[in-house]
């Protein structure tokens, strides 16, 4: 730092003075940015960089020149909250809030919250990370997570009491299914229900719109406040989960022509040798395989006994035996689908499944 016993705009000068054709400075907010240009114009500078506002001088170095690691992900964290809440003012608070996910995978988000509104919509940031690091600018991500904000905020308060009742509650309980040796903490809080390797877990489905799903988990908690059993919210979700998520079966083929925006013909043929297996949603649709007489028919379909790949909690993939691979062939494209196609929380296992259609049985392999 130079000049430091000088006016800050009375340094551009001596800055030239000593061969300088460029400049940098730290902290923007209490400079006259006008002034500032001003001065390069007038002395012929360049503005090599200037820094963002932070508490942390050092991680404010950082941040104007995009080094920020991994091990100074807390700090972008806390960086970007005060970018945020600078934003929206004193009428809002924004508060980091870590969440623990599927298969033990933490996510840390920032919660912002509106004055007499209980319902507070938490945006996560590890994806906002990624932009940071490909050199997108905090002030640039903290306007990126406003507009999201400003599309799912919620304007009305939800009537507490209303999660409460039972009875208001019973159409809404859905089910899903996550990897239980994986989920050994999470599943201390949330009732389920053993499946293979599998655990069955509830969650009370809200609403759905474009936007997506407002949802909430079922816990021990609630599951004493509902005053009900184990048993009674596994029958309602049997009964709810396909209703509102019904399956769709489809070959791979019209799935990826989908995702890439072609038309196509719907029809299965019989060169397809790969299918996929989710719901309407294409969200936690892996609980299909658990849809009353959905892995019979799609036996029938085949004509064959099948393998079910567990692609991710969203859906599986399902090659008929014919067609399939040996065994460890199969587990270890699994592998590679886990470590280098799907996001930490969800994947859904880590080996093969086969089913037997004549005995109507779905087998750990």
């Amino acid at each position: 730092m130079m000049f430091t016993e000088m006016d800050f705009y009375k340094r551009f000068v001596y800055a030239k003075k000593c061969g300088a054709n460029a400049v940098e400075f730290w902290k923007w907010s209490n400079k006259d940015i006008g002034k500032v240009k001003e001065e390069l114009t007038k002395n012929e500078l360049s503005c090599s960089i200037f820094n963002i506002d932070c508490r942390d001088e050092k991680l404010s170095y950082d941040l104007s020149r995009g080094i920020l690691n991994a091990g100074r992900k807390d700090e972008f964290v806390m960086a970007l909250k005060e970018k945020v809440a600078s934003k929206l003012g004193q009428t809002v608070d924004v508060q980091i809030h870590t969440a623990l996910k599927n298969n033990g995978y933490e996510r840390v988000g920032l919660t912002i919250s509106e004055k007499h509104i209980n319902l507070s919509p938490t945006i996560y940031l590890e994806e906002y990370f990624k932009h940071f690091e490909d050199d997108d600018s905090i002030d640039d991500i903290a306007d990126s997570i406003l507009h999201v904000y400003h599309e799912i905020r919620f304007e009305h308060s939800w009537q507490v009491h209303t999660i409460s009742n039972f009875e208001n509650m019973k159409e809404k309980i859905v089910y899903k299914i996550i990897h239980a040796p994986q989920n050994e903490v999470l599943l201390q809080t949330l009732p389920s229900i053993a499946y293979l390797d599998f655990a069955i877990v509830f969650y009370i489905l809200f609403e759905i719109d474009e936007k997506g799903t407002a949802t909430i988990p079922v816990t021990e908690d609630l599951l004493q406040v509902w005053e009900t059993t184990l048993d009674e919210i596994h029958e309602l979700a049997k009964l709810n989960t396909p209703k509102l998520l019904p399956a769709v079966f489809k070959p791979m083929r019209i799935v990826i022509d989908e995702l890439m925006g072609n038309s196509c013909n719907n029809l299965i043929q019989s060169d397809d040798i790969m299918f996929v297996l989710t719901n309407s949603l294409r969200s936690f649709g892996a609980i299909c395989i658990l849809y009353e007489d959905v892995l019979f028919h799609i036996g029938n379909l085949l004509r064959e006994n099948y393998y079910i790949l567990p692609s991710s909690i969203h859906e599986v993939i399902i090659i008929p035996e014919s067609q399939a691979p040996c065994k460890e062939t199969l587990n270890e494209m699994i592998t590679e689908i886990n470590e280098t196609q799907v996001e930490i929380e969800d994947v859904l296992s880590d080996h093969v499944y086969y089913y037997n259609r004549e005995k109507k049985e779905l087998l750990q392999h």
